[in-house]
């Protein structure tokens, strides 16, 4: 019987057994062909993108959307506003008749003067009692409160003159102050703790 010698025998530990390897490699093909079928669906996917020119016409319709808005005289925006359903903060001039107490109404009339548009232009005046006069006509009590040359300056197109009659408030106003379609605009004024509440009547 022939012996064998452990020592004759050498173990090469660098190299792993042949059946280890085509175990490994098995196990590398089956874990590709689980994540193919996956890849595969991945790259089968439409492709949604727009063209360039899609792109071009949505820019244009935004743009030709905006300034339709801007300049047609039947957009929403100025509907709304011609209706007193849009607010406008505006640090406005006011002549005040008497003791105005906080919560009181009252009627207050915004003159436009010659050469001077509105809103930079825009005084309020507010006297105590409500008269029915002319659209146009100046509250008597304010005219009554000037002097002639004042009024002359007035006439002129001149605030300036008469800003020491005034009183600069905050005013809140539901309606458009940038209006050039008649000369005297009528406001229903509440006066708050600040300032002024006005809606417009006209």
């Amino acid at each position: 019987m022939r012996r064998i010698n452990p020592t004759s025998q050498k173990l090469d530990v660098g190299h792993p057994a042949p059946g280890l390897v085509a175990i490994r490699r098995d196990r590398k093909m089956e874990s590709k062909a689980v994540a193919s079928p996956e890849k595969s669906a991945v790259d089968k996917r439409p492709e949604r993108d727009l063209p360039s020119w899609a792109y071009l016409l949505i820019a244009l319709a935004g743009i030709w959307i905006i300034v339709s808005l801007e300049t047609s005289d039947w957009n929403t925006y100025r509907v709304l506003d011609d209706y007193g359903w849009i607010e406008h903060d505006h640090d406005t001039p006011v002549w005040i008749k008497g003791e105005w107490l906080a919560g009181e109404y009252r009627v207050c009339q915004m003159p436009l003067v010659p050469w001077q548009p509105l809103p930079d232009s825009a005084h309020l005046l507010c006297a105590q009692r409500h008269i029915e006069m002319d659209e146009d006509a100046w509250p008597p009590d304010f005219i009554d409160s000037i002097s002639e040359i004042e009024f002359v300056e007035l006439v002129a197109g001149k605030w300036s003159p008469l800003e020491h009659h005034f009183h600069i408030l905050p005013v809140n106003y539901w309606g458009r102050i940038n209006r050039s379609d008649r000369t005297m605009f009528s406001w229903r004024c509440q006066r708050t703790t600040n300032g002024l509440e006005c809606k417009a009547l006209n």
